[in-house]
């Protein structure tokens, strides 16, 4: 029992030494750190596909919102400026010894008090509560853009298996196309053998049919084998940009 509890204790201890955190960096390469052809559509999946642009507004958006977090303290202080406007039309009727009579004198009435008034003011006001609540603000954004990178992370991850998953895809059907060709080949010379046996009297009816059923057969697994292939590798090139073959080429080259 002591022995058990001593190996568990030195596995627990060799994984728990050599974990290591992994460097994002390295789940896409950059070109010139690219060592295979496999490693070579991960980094042109990223460089051409809308998802990593997209990823990169997310961090710069985070990004600005951090410094809009850090301007927000402005918000205690909030500057104002009044404009008033008033105008006086007075009175038209004059006051004659405490009675308001017309004017014997002139049919048009006397206008008393007209003008008008205007005035600015400015001030400013205090608000004390973003004071207290910005450095919140800013720590709520800082950790926003960790949360953003996390996804942009998770998104290199989502695409390496992506790109990967399909590569592979048309590697194992276009080795598949290969063998399927050879099975095809294969049943073929089969049927013509036993078609000339059966002419000859050589080979029963049913002998023809069964080898006649495995060349179909063996034709359609071929013709499946190839539809799957031409599959995988658009849905390749649907995340590289480009036609496989041109990557390839583009890799050639780079070698």
């Amino acid at each position: 029992m002591k022995r058990l509890i001593t190996v568990l204790a030195l596995t627990s201890f060799f994984f728990t030494v050599h974990a290591q955190q992994l460097d994002f960096d390295t789940v896409v390469k950059a070109e010139d750190d690219v060592s295979s052809f496999e490693e070579y559509l991960v980094y042109l999946a990223w460089l051409n596909s809308p998802i990593s642009e997209a990823a990169e507004y997310r961090k710069n958006i985070a990004r600005i919102q951090v410094k809009e977090a850090k301007l927000g303290w402005l918000e205690t202080f909030t500057p104002f400026v009044n404009y008033s406007f008033g105008n006086s039309e007075g009175t038209n009727t004059p006051i004659i010894g405490g009675t308001t009579m017309p004017d014997p004198m002139n049919d048009t009435p006397m206008t008393f008090g007209i003008g008008e008034s205007r005035g600015v003011g400015i001030g400013m006001s205090f608000r004390l509560l973003p004071l207290f609540t910005n450095k919140h603000k800013v720590a709520a954004a800082k950790e926003n853009i960790k949360i953003v990178l996390s996804e942009v992370n998770n998104t290199k991850l989502n695409l390496r298996a992506q790109v990967l998953g399909r590569y592979f895809n048309y590697v194992y059907g276009a080795k598949a196309i290969e063998e399927r060709v050879k099975t095809e080949s294969d049943t073929e010379e089969s049927y013509k053998l036993i078609l000339e046996l059966f002419k000859k009297d050589l080979a029963q009816f049913e002998d023809v049919n069964n080898a006649s059923t495995a060349y179909h057969k063996a034709t359609e697994e071929r013709l499946r084998a190839e539809l799957e292939t031409k599959n995988a590798k658009i849905l390749l090139e649907e995340y590289i940009g480009i036609s496989l073959e041109e990557a390839t080429l583009m890799y050639e080259e780079k070698e």
